[in-house]
């Protein structure tokens, strides 16, 4: 099986400034790309990386009018972790989760070549949202036939239809009628 990848996944042209670049510049140009993060650099070379969080702090703690003549270089973080192209998912997710980072460049031969965020591993497989759901569900019903096998010694309990909301769901006999965990908790 073909493990996935840093450079499969990562967006091979990210959006990168000059060094010399102004906070305001950054922040019009992050509007206009619609990107949260600029990468700092100068021939492909990283010398920093501003976020939409780092420009937000700017502009509220410096003065409007110096906001066109402060360079990005005052602002930008200068420590840029990053990745390999060849590194995989598994090991970039790894990185980003222990850094508790949302991107991460991606350079090879000390040459930026593309930027890898949380989005793009989370898009890599559009079900996986779906999977994540169905874990959920496993686990909420875990718990439920957990909890109703401890009630279930005191009180009768069988599968049905909820005489109370009407779900499907496991029910017990209370005040003569069959209702789910959720109607008798309410009671």
């Amino acid at each position: 099986m073909h493990e996935i990848t840093v450079g499969d996944l990562m967006t091979q042209d990210p959006v990168c400034i000059s060094p010399e670049t102004s906070i305001f510049e950054c922040a019009k140009l992050m509007v206009k790309k619609k990107v949260d993060s600029l990468i700092v650099a100068e021939d492909k070379s990283i010398v920093g990386l501003v976020t939409h969080s780092d420009l937000l702090w700017a502009m509220v703690r410096k003065p409007k009018e110096e906001l066109s003549t402060i360079p990005v270089a005052d602002l930008a973080k200068k420590k840029v972790h990053t990745l390999h192209p060849d590194d995989t998912i598994e090991d970039a997710m790894e990185k980003m989760y222990d850094l508790r980072l949302r991107r991460l460049p991606v350079v090879h031969e000390n040459k930026l070549v593309g930027l890898l965020t949380a989005r793009d591993v989370l898009l890599m497989n559009h079900g996986l949202m779906n999977d994540l759901h169905d874990m959920v569900d496993i686990r909420e019903g875990t718990k439920k036939l957990n909890a109703l096998q401890l009630k279930g010694k005191r009180h009768s309990i069988q599968e049905g239809v909820c005489d109370e909301c009407g779900r499907g769901d496991f029910l017990f006999k209370t005040d003569g009628r069959m209702i789910c965990s959720n109607c008798r908790d309410a009671m």
